[in-house]
């Protein structure tokens, strides 16, 4: 056992040893996939019957981010960013959620507040928009839909490993969707 781990200890060493931290000029692409929960508040205004409600909850996603972000100075990252959201749901049969998903798409603002030969820490915010898509199991394929902001302050911690690298963020998302449609009126 202590073969196997000083062999893999030297061939993660020796892939790692060829990285570079961030730097001005750098030019970093990212593609993963991350799991998001979320606290939500509903407020529902029905003009018609003129009586409104409001309701908590919390919603999780499982989502794929694309994006780039390009070293203007040693310190400062500017990008952009997309990211797909496939939410979780429960299927209650015909009265259940067939699909909900969601699409945002914003500027990436980094500042690498420690770097290193193999580590980069940030801190950064995105500013963007996002689309929101909900479709019924009701047979008649209902649906609610709208589009917002989407702004978020994030935490970064990367381990570059050759010319890849890993990652783990801590974002605090603040997305609004001030007002939902639905297919159904």
């Amino acid at each position: 056992m202590k073969k196997i781990t000083a062999c893999l200890s030297f061939l993660i060493f020796s892939f790692v040893s060829n990285a570079q931290s961030f730097k001005a000029g750098s030019l970093i692409v990212s593609a993963d996939y991350g799991f998001d929960v979320y606290a939500t508040r509903y407020r529902e205004i029905n003009s018609y019957a003129g009586n409104s409600g409001s309701s908590t909850g919390g919603a999780a996603s499982g989502n794929i981010n694309l994006g780039g972000e390009f070293g203007v100075a040693n310190w400062l990252g500017l990008g952009v960013q997309f990211k797909f959201d496939n939410y979780l749901h429960s299927d209650t049969g015909t009265s259940g959620i067939q699909s909900a998903y969601g699409f945002e798409t914003g500027l990436i603002v980094n500042f690498h507040i420690i770097r290193h030969t193999h580590f980069d820490f940030l801190a950064g915010l995105n500013i963007g928009v996002s689309t929101f898509t909900i479709t019924s199991n009701d047979g008649y394929n209902d649906q609610v839909y709208g589009s917002g902001n989407w702004d978020d302050i994030h935490f970064t911690a990367r381990v570059y490993a050759g010319k890849f690298g890993f990652n783990a963020t801590l974002y605090f998302p603040i997305i609004n969707y001030p007002d939902l449609t639905s297919n159904n009126v």
